[in-house]
């Protein structure tokens, strides 16, 4: 399973929904059996054998601790500025298509570190398969999910979303942002 890619030519290609339209109107009446798969890879969503893809961006630090809701392990992310981002280092992203997606995940705040602004999110930056926004404007080509790590106790979030017609990938993020210096040094678990 997963999103498939159709090479138009060597070197070159295109996604599911423009091998079914015009000019190669290919598949047009193929679907698959519905059942759900992941577009992250297992390295990086389920943070067994290392951190997978996660990086530091920017005013952030990140490591995998050896905690977690449903495994041994998590992510653990660290705010060290007022402005603060991690990022899955591959971008443009993991292949996706225009189809709905449903996010999941767990997560959980670090007692005993400062709290996350209220504004700390996962971002789904869409992006077209030239690797500009989907919807042609980086400031609507996007789809955020608030962490909800209010709390030291494990809490699933799960969001359904949505993305632009003309996506091909999905370049995942988690940032926040505050002009207090009370938010330096949150931490929250992801999982």
């Amino acid at each position: 399973y997963g999103p498939w890619r159709f090479a138009k030519r060597y070197g070159e290609a295109i996604g599911f929904k423009a091998w079914q339209a015009a000019p190669y109107l290919q598949d047009a009446g193929s679907t698959t059996d519905g059942a759900a798969f992941n577009l992250i890879d297992a390295q990086t969503a389920t943070l067994e054998q290392s951190i997978g893809l996660w990086s530091a961006w920017y005013g952030s630090a990140v490591d995998r601790a050896n905690e977690g809701h449903a495994s041994g392990y998590s992510l653990r992310v660290v705010a060290q500025d007022n402005y603060w981002g991690v990022s899955v280092a591959n971008r443009p992203g993991y292949l996706a298509d225009g189809g709905a997606k449903r996010l999941s995940f767990w997560v959980r705040h670090v007692a005993g570190t400062a709290p996350l602004p209220a504004n700390a999110r996962v971002r789904l930056r869409w992006l077209k398969e030239d690797g500009t926004a989907a919807t042609g404007d980086d400031d609507t080509s996007y789809s955020d999910v608030a962490l909800g790590a209010d709390s030291d106790e494990w809490r699933q979030v799960v969001a359904n979303v949505q993305p632009p017609a003309q996506t091909a990938s999905v370049w995942v993020l988690l940032i926040g942002s505050s002009d207090s210096g009370a938010h330096a040094g949150a931490s929250f678990l992801l999982d």
